[in-house]
């Protein structure tokens, strides 16, 4: 059994990747930690952009894209094959997430009201 260092903080969600190379973690401060998993549970990068606790996160069906979305109605879109780099950022009452496709993503949103949305990655 491995054990992950995670800045003394209590884990709140994690989720592997499709293929099993990374999982990933979040912490109550929205804290999100990505781990190589073939390497120990290696720290690969932290991800920068939330200020609270997670609400929901998701991989792509391929594992290309990864979406987080916070307390704080903050959407991410990080692109796994760029290093985890951020490629979009919305703002919206999101509770949950899903990936329905590679680039469309589906919200529940907290009005009750379930929104699609497709994201072009330009990098």
């Amino acid at each position: 059994m491995t054990e992950i260092q995670n800045s003394g903080q209590p884990i709140t969600k994690c989720l592997y990747s499709p293929d099993n190379v990374y999982l990933v973690t979040t912490d109550q401060t929205g804290k999100t930690k990505v781990w190589l998993v073939e390497r120990d549970y290696s720290l690969v990068k932290s991800l920068m952009g939330h200020v609270s606790m997670m609400r929901d996160m998701a991989f792509s069906p391929s594992g290309r894209y990864f979406a987080t979305v916070a307390v704080e109605m903050s959407l991410r879109i990080w692109d796994v094959s760029d290093k985890f780099n951020m490629i979009c950022a919305w703002y919206g009452p999101v509770n949950q997430l899903g990936f329905i496709d590679e680039n469309v993503l589906i919200l529940g949103e907290a009005t009750g009201n379930k929104r699609t949305v497709q994201f072009n990655d330009t990098t």
